[in-house]
């Protein structure tokens, strides 16, 4: 099995980056191969809306996101990990998601059957304590999902991390690592 991490924290060693990284030691356990994409460090042009993707399924913008199509294209396992910022995933994070236009093109639109089938899954951490956080941004990681034809098979998130961080919650990051290992192992 061949999994992408797609980590849009702009902390290095933040709550949401924590918690991915327990996910990631079950991956690891489970002797699945890991690409991790730090989104922040990269230069991800945002979309511009010119609707080239709808002709070709290609997006003509050249940065970082060639490697990562190619990424993408080979996983069978697409994880989107970001903190929650205003009921979303970071900017950093959502400029790519809106990159994927060109998948979702290629799917939808010109009606390509031939796209590989993925597994997905959403880590997250959120400051306060809203439920309603779990619904906004699972509909985010969703909707990427379907474009790039995987099945969001599971979320992982931690609420209140302002009160207690992450790092101090066992059973989230043990839940959080069986996960990680039972998705390696297909």
């Amino acid at each position: 099995m061949k999994a992408v991490i797609i980590y849009g924290g702009p902390r290095e060693n933040g709550n949401t980056k924590i918690l991915t990284d327990s996910f990631i030691k079950g991956l690891l356990d489970a002797k699945c191969s890991i690409d991790f994409i730090d989104v922040t460090k990269l230069k991800v042009n945002p979309c511009i809306g010119c609707l080239k993707c709808e002709k070709d399924g290609e997006c003509f913008i050249k940065d970082d996101m060639k490697f990562i199509y190619d990424i993408v294209e080979k996983s069978d396992i697409v994880i989107l990990s970001s903190p929650v910022y205003f009921a979303s995933v970071t900017s950093q994070l959502k400029a790519l998601i809106d990159r994927f236009q060109s998948f979702y093109s290629k799917k939808y639109i010109l009606k390509n059957q031939n796209i590989k089938k993925r597994k997905g899954y959403l880590i997250f951490t959120a400051g306060g304590k809203n439920e309603k956080m779990v619904e906004s941004i699972g509909l985010t990681a969703k909707f990427f999902m379907l474009s790039i034809n995987a099945s969001l098979n599971d979320i992982i998130y931690a609420l209140g991390t302002d009160e207690i961080k992450v790092s101090d919650r066992e059973e989230i990051l043990k839940t959080a690592y069986y996960k990680g290992y039972d998705a390696g192992r297909g």
